[in-house]
């Protein structure tokens, strides 16, 4: 035997008909094979009785523990002798040694890629006084995306027009200068017209946007450069803005909305603040590169400003839209954000559709798995992010009355309520700012009940006033 087992003899002893029996086996320690069936292959090979089978496993259950625990303390104690203060660094050496060796043969060897120097350069960087420079570059670039589409929707509306002047034409001439094929054939040449003209502006602005997001990655790394190797914000000139034709055509006026903020406590023992807002507003405001003037000079938006500051961190921000189950953007407000995601260059994450195909290959992966299993079992997902929405739509109904809204407002403030309470019960105890937003076409009577509905539901942090008398 090696001096990882050795072999013992378990000896059992049993009464048959008035005389007492005794049969042996070896059995190696520790022991592989379990208990039932070393004592199966004991009755076996002797053909004991069945009435003893009990006893036998049992006696042998207890003999295999004992001696196992015995042969663990021998070993430990001819180590600990072994062990001397001469060798002890040797010993940590070899240990060393092997455990290098194991992982470099078992494990993946993760290799830096660009994409990982980019997201540590961009993350120093933006917590650094390039902030605005990056920003502003940012939004020039998206400028420069929305003009380029807003000359494609122009162009594409001429081509439908003129289309549509054609076809009104031959349909009304149908029968005098033009029949059933020759229409057909007009209609075949419109659509294969539309679609090239599609096709070429798709390229331009597709061309367009690799060059930005290739410049813009140069940049950054320049810039990084620049930082390690001069004294001086030389790099930082400002970005040349928007001219003045851009910029009035993006133009927004700001309007009043609605919103109120909270701070509030969370846990009886380990309280915990938070930050809450209630926000009357579009949602996808939030996420439009819109100018935003202060003093004659465009500055990057708040929002954009602290989405940035968040990225590539353990800090991230997130917004919850409410769609349908329908992995596409071609209605409803998936529409209007694939809208706002075309107007501008996505520098740090895939395109909308390049998601959306991952996750359908991820459903068809899902899907599969789920054929191959003979189980019937639902699949539910759940997503949880800073920013969401307090009723069922991004927009009001008429079906939508105010309990019918204010039933749904509690439901959804008190599921939040529970899962930040369980997040901190697992460890998570820093401060969050979470914002519900309802839809801005919401009226104002039902606002204030949402905003007086908050304080019931959290426990609101209240100035505490000591009245003093004389």
């Amino acid at each position: 035997m090696s001096r990882w087992s050795i072999e013992k003899t378990f000896t059992f002893s049993y009464d048959a008909g008035g005389t007492t029996e005794c049969v042996s086996i070896p059995v190696t320690i520790p022991s592989i094979a379990p208990v039932t069936e070393l004592g199966g292959r004991m009755i076996a090979i002797n053909r004991l009785p069945p009435y003893i089978q009990e006893d036998l496993l049992e006696q042998l259950h207890n003999f295999v523990e004992l001696e196992t625990r015995q042969f663990h303390d021998e070993q430990a104690d001819e180590s600990l002798t072994q062990l001397t203060e001469e060798n002890v660094e040797d010993i940590a050496s070899e240990w060393t040694k092997r455990y290098t060796q194991y992982h470099g043969d078992y494990a993946r060897t993760m290799a830096v890629t660009n994409e990982d120097v980019f997201a540590e350069v961009y993350h120093n960087l933006i917590h650094s006084p390039a902030l605005e420079t990056l920003l502003t570059l940012e939004h020039t670039y998206a400028v420069t995306v929305g003009d380029l589409i807003r000359q494609r929707d122009k162009a594409l509306k001429l081509i439908e027009e003129r289309q549509a002047e054609e076809m009104n034409h031959a349909v009304q001439s149908l029968g005098h200068g033009f029949n059933d094929r020759e229409v057909n054939q007009l209609a075949a040449r419109h659509f294969e017209n539309q679609q090239l003209a599609e096709s070429k502006w798709e390229s331009e602005i597709s061309a367009l946007k690799d060059t930005q997001k290739r410049e813009y990655k140069d940049f950054v790394m320049n810039v990084q450069e620049h930082t390690q190797s001069t004294t001086g914000p030389a790099f930082m000139q400002r970005i040349r803005a928007p001219s003045d034709l851009a910029e009035d055509e993006r133009t927004t006026h700001n309007t009043t909305r609605l919103e109120e903020s909270f701070t509030i406590h969370l846990g009886a023992q380990l309280k915990t603040t938070h930050n809450i807002r209630l926000l009357c507003a579009d949602i996808l405001d939030l996420c439009r590169h819109k100018p935003n003037k202060v003093g004659g000079i465009i500055v990057p938006q708040p929002q954009r400003l602290q989405t940035a500051m968040s990225l590539y961190s353990n800090s991230l921000s997130g917004l919850i839209l409410l769609v349908d189950n329908r992995l596409s953007s071609y209605t409803g407000i998936k529409r209007d954000f694939a809208r706002v995601c075309e107007e501008s260059t996505e520098f740090h994450f895939p395109d909308l559709e390049s998601q959306f195909e991952a996750i359908r290959e991820d459903a068809l992966r899902a899907n599969d798995w789920r054929a191959s299993q003979k189980t019937e079992q639902n699949l539910e997902c759940v997503s949880s992010n800073s920013t969401l929405s307090s009723a069922s739509s991004n927009s009001e109904t008429q079906e939508m009355t105010i309990p019918w809204c204010l039933k749904r407002a509690e439901l959804v403030f008190k599921c939040v309520k529970g899962f930040m309470i369980e997040s901190t019960s697992w460890g998570g105890t820093e401060t969050s700012t979470l914002q519900f937003l309802v839809p801005k076409e919401i009226s104002d009577e039902a606002f204030v009940s949402f905003s007086q509905m908050l304080p019931q539901v959290f426990r609101v942090s209240n100035p505490l006033r000591l009245k003093v008398t004389s």
